[in-house]
């Protein structure tokens, strides 16, 4: 009996590649799943069987690592200005693996002349796969997915309207789950399918008025299609968080949508001739409409809120106001005085709890909006606020001393229910605080003495590492760094050295931490994906030939050695914590890791010594500099002299950058004391 092929979903946490994972596995076929980032859905596929790796598709390793033993790929574009260059690296990398066939999706409406930046994108991407030597593909190109309505969900639900400019545009929406079913289809059982392409889409055709209805019968109360100008419900979409990508071309696909441009050929029998089921209708398709868990319609409509509307009181002053109330079969009173228009409908969708009745559950509301956000509270600009457990010093305190101390892995939260986020911790502009907090062991860093239990990490390549595995019985020398920061450029050409010395009886591991100086060109991650993208960066800059670690996005690990920006430990084979240095360059740091890798017994267990700041002074500007606009200009506004004495060090090209501090403050003292002797 042969074996199953190994089958790579590209995409695999998101809504088409995650059913075609679910869907794979189900038939049990082997699956590597490629996502961005280690959450909750990953863990999910995990669990449910598939390999799980965590990457990019602009990184070429990440692609190299994720095809080993694989002989088929399900492949989806992230919505990204830069999609074409991630379908050329797959592309590269699919030919390499000598894949058997890649199943794409791309765009239904696809062409070299289409004013979208990302549908021409798409056409050039299905021209690559065209020209993929050895490699067999199949193009699914997806018409109106019925997600997309799922953005006007909570208004939908709350306030029984309907809000989409679609005009009286027609489509036969198709569900993530259909067109997972085509691609399954293909991928496992390819031969009939090479070289086609499949325009897949729902059971029948819907003008927005049906669509409307649908809703209604699914939640249970009367729903209106309310028609708008796309530029008016762009804006709504801006207040809701959307992407400024995505939002571009999203212009033009309504109005393709309101010119019947999704009408052409559907609905059609490729779900059921390829995937081998009828496809699902909107209606039934409970799924889409309550966001991936499935209801029963009777149980929708019993918890829906009833909402009526009541005549405009042309009366009142401010006639032109609608009231909406509850309906008076549901419990507490609800009322609110809006005013009719989108302003009032992006509101209701950005906040439903404002008409949600107390006690009741309101069906599927709508998730939050996902974009990058930018804390108001950090830099003073606008964008999304980011709610922050606060990490309190009594959490952070049984975080670093409990003896033992529990096993933590990159989203683990402390015994205490405490969470370790930090209102600062991700901070994007520097300030003196924040500095001088660096230049001192905090109360509830770990000591020497204090044990320090296996940690769960990503390696470069997106894989989870076990921190001790790597050390292999052997003691452990961990330093945090980062890109940014000048006392990691300044102590790793040491540390290079010591490494080549001690490094079969001392395992060398440096810990990608948060950025010491973002700027526009390096910036502080908010995602995990961009902390291993500047974890690969600070490898490449410092010559680094040990293994990179990368700490969870919280920095979990970092709180539990302290937080500074390029501290060192060493930690014993059971987890013990030896020694400890604020700044790796310190000048005890060699003896005692040689001693360490001696087997000897350390005297002094713990250095505090701002001595490396010194040496650091040498490489301050250019790392600074190369951190982009806004690093040094922060760094001016926090500390004014180490910012003179960096642009000193400049005047001193002939002296080692490590010793031109030394020598500034030798000068400096040496002028002081002429000067006195001058005026005294």
């Amino acid at each position: 009996m042969t074996s199953k092929a190994r089958i790579l979903v590209i995409g695999a946490a998101g809504k088409t590649g995650g059913a075609v994972a679910r869907q794979l596995l189900q038939k049990g076929y082997p699956v590597n799943a490629l996502v961005r980032r280690q959450d909750r859905r990953a863990d999910a596929l995990r669990t449910a069987g598939a390999t799980v790796f965590v990457g990019d598709l602009i990184e070429p390793e990440d692609l190299r690592s994720a095809m080993a033993d694989v002989q088929r790929a399900y492949y989806v574009a992230p919505w990204a200005p830069n999609q074409l260059h991630g379908a050329m690296n797959f592309a590269v990398a699919a030919t390499d693996a000598r894949l058997e066939v890649v199943v794409a999706i791309t765009q239904w409406l696809a062409q070299p002349q289409h004013p979208s930046v990302s549908t021409r994108q798409s056409y050039l991407t299905d021209r690559v796969f065209d020209w993929m030597p050895g490699v067999d593909s199949v193009r699914v190109n997806s018409g109106w997915f019925a997600d997309n309505y799922m953005a006007v969900l909570g208004t939908v639900a709350q306030l029984g309207i309907f809000p989409f400019p679609l005009g009286e545009g027609k489509a036969a929406p198709v569900s993530n789950e259909d067109i997972a079913r085509v691609a399954v289809g293909a991928l496992v059982n390819p031969e009939p399918h090479l070289g086609k392409y499949y325009r897949p889409s729902g059971r029948e055709l819907l003008d927005p008025h049906q669509l409307a209805a649908t809703f209604g019968k699914v939640l249970g109360h009367s729903v209106t299609y309310q028609d708008m100008s796309p530029r008016m419900f762009l804006k709504a979409l801006k207040v809701l968080g959307m992407d400024p990508f995505l939002m571009n071309q999203l212009q033009y696909y309504l109005e393709e949508y309101r010119r019947g441009g999704f009408e052409a050929g559907a609905p059609n029998d490729v779900v059921q001739r390829v995937g081998g089921f009828r496809p699902r209708g909107l209606r039934n398709d409970h799924t889409s409409i309550c966001g991936g868990k499935p209801h029963d319609p009777s149980q929708l409509s019993k918890q829906a809120p009833r909402h009526r509307r009541v005549r405009e009181d042309r009366s009142r002053p401010d006639a032109g106001h609608l009231r909406l109330r509850k309906d008076a079969k549901s419990s507490p009173t609800a009322r609110a005085e809006i005013r009719p228009g989108l302003r009032a409908v992006a509101e209701i969708a950005r906040r439903p709890e404002r008409l949600r009745p107390r006690g009741r559950l309101q069906p599927c509301p709508p998730p939050p909006a996902r974009r990058r956000y930018r804390d108001p509270e950090l830099h003073g600009g606008g964008g999304m606020k980011k709610a922050f457990t606060p990490h309190t010093p009594s959490n952070h305190h049984n975080l670093g001393k409990e003896r033992p101390m529990t096993a933590l892995n990159i989203t683990s939260h402390d015994s205490s229910g405490g969470s370790h986020e930090d209102n600062d911790y991700r901070f994007e502009h520097l300030n003196l605080g924040l500095l001088l907090k660096d230049m001192r062991f905090g109360r509830t860093a770990l000591v020497a003495g204090d044990r320090l239990m296996d940690v769960t990490l990503l390696n470069l390549d997106g894989r989870e590492v076990a921190l001790r595995s790597l050390a292999a019985g052997r003691p452990m020398v961990l330093v945090t760094g980062s890109t940014t920061c000048p006392a990691t450029a300044s102590s790793t050409p040491d540390l290079n050295r010591l490494e080549e010395l001690y490094g079969d009886r001392v395992q060398f591991v440096l810990l990608q931490v948060r950025e010491a100086h973002p700027g526009a060109e390096i910036d502080q991650p908010q995602t995990l994906r961009d902390k291993v993208q500047n974890a690969r960066l600070m490898r490449e800059a410092y010559s680094v030939r040990w293994p990179v670690l990368v700490d969870d996005i919280d920095g979990t690990l970092h709180h539990r050695l302290g937080t500074e920006p390029n501290s060192l430990h060493i930690i014993g084979a059971d987890g013990e914590i030896l020694y400890r240095a604020l700044f790796a360059g310190d000048p005890g740091v060699e003896n005692a890791i040689a001693n360490v890798a001696a087997g000897e017994l350390l005297t002094k267990k713990s250095s505090q010594s701002l001595l490396p700041v010194l040496n650091s002074v040498g490489f301050m500007h250019d790392t600074v500099v190369g951190a982009g606009a806004g690093a040094y200009s922060d760094m001016v506004k926090a500390a004014p002299p180490m910012v003179a004495v960096a642009l000193g060090s400049k005047l001193l090209p002939f002296v080692p950058k490590k010793r031109r501090g030394l020598v500034l403050m030798i000068a400096s003292v040496g002028l002081a004391v002429f000067l006195a002797v001058l005026v005294g």
